[in-house]
């Protein structure tokens, strides 16, 4: 018979460990390897939207095995680390890692079981490909176990009504995912012309048409690092979808660059220069766990659009980063002084610096020292452009195909204008106008319908220097004595 629920009734709901910053100013998007053979349905090449710790676990899986599954940093640092307040938040992530493509065959395990529960030690094991057997009979899951996760790893739990229910010891076969499979032609990916899908940083394509929302900060830790992804994602930044436009943060090889004064050198080797790249080294040591630089850095250039209201203007240099100490790929500290990281922001690359915790310490994009040209040389401000760009092309494209005439370009320029003043009035810019000039049209395009906004930002820059200019007062001293004693 049915149950049915016939009164008044409470239920004491799970206490949530974080609430939510949301954004959407500074939306990173991560490309990398996650462990999704751990869910129901693992998504490949598809960006997924996660906005707090059980939607990750849900989608897309997580593991503490930081170098197997890259993007379990991101999630650390934006989800899961235990000094964290408030999740930042949302982030898109995109993973490469097929378990039907990048596997191989687990070797047989014996597993003891104590209390009808075994915990299988290979936390890479496809369960979907798992042979149970006790005494050489196959078990049949949800009827002789049921299959949960422990951290990282399987455990089967045996039922009482199951057939081995006394059993002291399982055999476990099947298949394992092979993250050494992934190289950085898998994370670059491309477009398969038989197929027309897309993988890698080419699914970037998809975002907006899978999920409406736009990308801001592409970030592909652990990766990164190899020149040719550097390249790519660089390439990927400007006219996604034809009209979106996005800024990147990169690695600095830290097994290859170990010391602050080789930066140039492998800089250039790194082969980064965009206006739309923030790069950083070295890497980041958080409760014992190894993380790229990007990983850490991603998520405080979203908190900190977060921290001022959802604007992407500051920059995310002098913030905390919630690390514990900056080092390399094999765990050695790396301490840098104020000197020191100027020194490696000279070369247009960011580093974490510790002053009363350690922060983030760079504005300039990598496109400095080449450029002088201020809108370029400053990340945050080329920030700001990209996001302006997005912002009109979102909050404009309900106007396409509508009348026009004079009275619609000028209500056009009139809502433009008021968004503009409030950038000023909120002290985010000196100036800010949009303007419809007419010798920027000729007679066909206005009456066709091709217009074109002049837009004039003046976003402020980073205050980056405060120097205290003291002398001694010899007067002033004088002037206690001059008058003599009474």
């Amino acid at each position: 018979m049915e149950a049915i629920k016939h009164g008044v009734y409470a239920e004491r709901l799970a206490a949530q460990t974080t609430s939510t910053t949301s954004v959407t100013s500074g939306i990173p998007v991560y490309v990398g390897t996650a462990p999704v053979h751990m869910t129901k349905e693992p998504a490949v090449n598809t960006p997924v939207l996660c906005t707090s710790k059980d939607d990750c676990l849900e989608k897309i899986g997580y593991q503490s095995d930081f170098k197997n599954y890259s993007l379990c940093q991101a999630m650390y640092m934006h989800f899961m680390r235990e000094d964290l307040e408030d999740a930042i938040a949302p982030v898109i992530f995109i993973n490469v890692l097929d378990p039907a493509v990048h596997k191989k065959k687990m070797d047989d395990l014996t597993v003891p079981v104590a209390n009808r529960v075994a915990t299988i030690p290979n936390r890479n094991l496809i369960t979907t490909t798992m042979k149970v057997t006790a005494d050489g009979v196959e078990l049949v899951n949800n009827k002789d176990y049921v299959l949960t996760f422990d951290e990282d790893f399987p455990v089967i739990t045996l039922l009482l009504a199951g057939s081995a229910a006394e059993s002291t010891e399982l055999v476990v076969s099947g298949d394992q995912v092979d993250p050494s499979m992934i190289t950085e032609d898998t994370v670059i990916g491309g477009y398969d012309a038989e197929t027309g899908t897309e993988s890698g940083l080419e699914a970037i394509r998809k975002i907006y048409p899978v999920l409406n929302v736009v990308g801001a900060v592409l970030a592909a830790p652990g990766f990164s690092h190899h020149p040719k992804v550097a390249a790519v994602m660089q390439s990927k930044c400007e006219h996604i979808n034809g009209n979106f436009t996005m800024d990147c943060l990169i690695d600095v090889d830290t097994e290859k660059c170990k010391r602050y004064d080789d930066i140039q050198r492998y800089k250039e080797e790194l082969g980064v220069s965009s206006k739309h790249a923030y790069v950083i080294w070295p890497m980041a040591k958080k409760d014992g766990k190894v993380l790229y630089g990007s990983a850490v850095a991603t998520a405080t250039v979203e908190e900190t659009d977060a921290a001022n209201n959802d604007m992407p203007n500051v920059s995310p240099s002098n913030k905390l980063a919630h690390i514990d100490e900056a080092c390399l790929a094999d765990g050695t500290t790396v301490l840098l002084d104020m000197q020191q990281a100027n020194a490696v922001n000279a070369y247009g690359v960011a580093t974490f610096l510790n002053m009363d915790g350690y922060r983030v310490w760079g504005n300039y994009s990598a496109a400095y020292p080449d450029t002088k040209v201020l809108d370029e040389k400053y990340w945050s401000v080329n920030r700001f452009f990209t996001w302006k760009g997005n912002t009109f092309v979102l909050d404009c494209v309900n106007r396409i195909d509508t009348i026009n005439n004079i009275r619609a370009i000028e209500a056009l320029v009139d809502e433009e204008n008021l968004k503009c003043n409030s950038y000023v009035s909120a002290g985010v810019c000196a100036g800010a106008s949009v303007e419809f000039r007419r010798e920027d049209h000729s007679a066909d395009d206005i009456m066709c319908g091709n217009i074109k906004l002049h837009i004039s930002l003046a976003p402020y820059l980073p205050m980056e220097a405060i120097t205290a200019l003291m002398d001694f007062d010899l007067s002033a001293l004088k002037g206690q004595f001059e008058g003599g004693t009474e």
